[in-house]
This record gives C-alpha cells, structure tokens and sequence, in this order.
C-alpha cells in the first residue's frame, strides 16, 4: 500500500472540510437547501429570507422560513416548512408546507400546519410567527385533543409530533408569567 504524501493528505482534509462548512454550497447544511429552494423554485426576494428555527426529527431535519415573494407583480408575505432528509448528496427536501398571503399577513400571531412522511414515519407539524412583545409560549390543542406546549424561538414556534393529526382546536399565546394573551380558535382569534 502506498502512501499519500501529506501534504496531498493534508490538501484533500481542506477540501473535504471546506466544502463541508460552507454554507453558499448548499447541500451540507439544512438552512442552505432551504434558501437555494426558496430563491430558485418560490421567487424568493434573497434578502427577505429569514431561517426561524430547525428542529431534528428522527433522522430529520425540519426548517421553518419566512420570506417575501414577487409574483403577478404583487408582494407576497410567506411562511414555509421543510422537511429534509440527509442524503449521500448532503441535505434533500422530502417534502415541504408553504403558505403566503398578500399583503403580507399583519396579524400578532400567524399559524400554519400540515403532516409529512409515510406510515410509522409520519409526523404533523404547527408553526407559525409571533409579533406580541411580551409572548414567551404556545400552547397547541391538536385536533385529537392533545395539548403541546412549545417555546418561541426568534419570534416563531415549531410544533412537531408523531401521526397524522388533520387540524388544530386552538393556539394560545402565553406570557412568562403562563397567563393567555391571545388565542386563535374555531377560525376567530382574540387578544386578551
């Protein structure tokens, strides 16, 4: 067995490390699939695309986005979910839950949901942004009746659990002190 002299060791180490960390290559970090696909296939402004939060999920990883969309000449506030998977080309979309509206959606608290993967790999998600100051957590109530909990994280939450749960009862918005400050509902929402 011959032997790699070390700086050939040493030069295929930089180029594996180096495209393995940077981000503008897309396929290794979840984050870049997520903005190369909101640019290239949702007319993307580049500059709007804000990554809220990204959440493993078995071998998983799931990606909530916010951005702005022209379209027909008109700007469009969206919200998108991903679901990747990683793949022997780096990070892959196995399916994904956009939702925009136009104009932007202007209200305290926005929600979204949907089910993703197949049979015992099955899961349903909630998401959403939040503009209330003083909101510290959201209160889930699935459709089955299961409450789930979840903190905000920059101004948005994530709700992942297991099954395909078809609709949410209600979203509450609470402060720190768990007191509810707003709640959606039966398609009304309110502020307290």
């Amino acid at each position: 067995m011959k032997k790699l002299p070390s700086f050939q060791i040493l030069l295929i180490l930089g180029l594996l490390f180096s495209s393995a960390c940077n981000p503008s290559s897309g396929a290794f970090l979840p984050e870049s699939a997520v903005t190369q696909d909101l640019i290239q296939n949702q007319n993307a402004v580049t500059e709007t695309i804000r990554i809220h939060q990204i959440q493993s999920w078995r071998d998983h990883s799931v990606v909530l986005a916010s951005f702005m969309s022209k379209q027909e000449n008109k700007q469009w506030g969206c919200e998108a979910v991903y679901d990747l998977i990683r793949g022997s080309a780096g990070w892959q979309m196995s399916g994904s839950g956009i939702g925009c509206s136009t104009p932007p959606n202007m209200d305290p608290v926005t929600y979204g949901s949907g089910t993703q993967g197949v049979a015992a790999e099955e899961f349903s998600y909630a998401y959403g942004l939040v503009t209330l100051n003083e909101a510290q957590w959201i209160v889930i109530t699935w459709g089955d009746g299961v409450d789930q909990k979840v903190s905000l994280v920059n101004g948005s939450y994530l709700a992942l659990r297991n099954g395909n749960i078809q609709n949410i009862d209600t979203i509450q918005v609470l402060n720190a002190t768990e007191e509810v400050i707003h709640e959606i509902g039966n398609s009304t929402a309110h502020q307290k």
